[in-house]
């Protein structure tokens, strides 16, 4: 079993490292975060568009895409997502900074663990 993550985990890092290594400028670095009022006021419209929109297009029928049916619910949600991009930045920042730390506490402890074995099988 420990085999079985140590591949895992030799097989997921590398691209996790190419990934955070070479992506564009994150969204929280291209400008300011977005104010706790802003994201209040972003949060306030797009719940209940997406609730209402979810319920509509629950509703009605996907093979019929009316104006008032289907369509609309899905148009209702879309618009609903969109908004929510402020909190999105919020939720990115705090993904980034997450992954950092788990970076930096993983590969100390799997590097001791592998020269920990090493000298055991000496």
């Amino acid at each position: 079993m420990k085999k079985f993550f140590l591949l895992l985990f030799c097989q997921f890092f590398p691209i996790l490292l190419f990934a955070k290594r070479f992506g564009g400028p994150k969204s929280y670095q291209l400008g300011t975060l977005p104010s706790g009022e802003e994201v209040g006021k972003s949060l306030l419209f797009a719940i209940p568009l997406l609730i209402i929109g979810f319920l509509i297009a629950r509703a009605g029928d996907p093979k019929k895409i009316s104006i008032l049916g289907f369509g609309s619910g899905c148009l209702m949600m879309i618009v609903g997502a969109f908004l929510l991009i402020p909190l999105l930045v919020y939720v990115e920042l705090v993904f980034d900074s997450v992954l950092g730390i788990i970076f930096l506490i993983a590969v100390p402890i799997l590097v001791i663990y592998a020269i920990y074995s090493w000298l055991k099988k000496k």
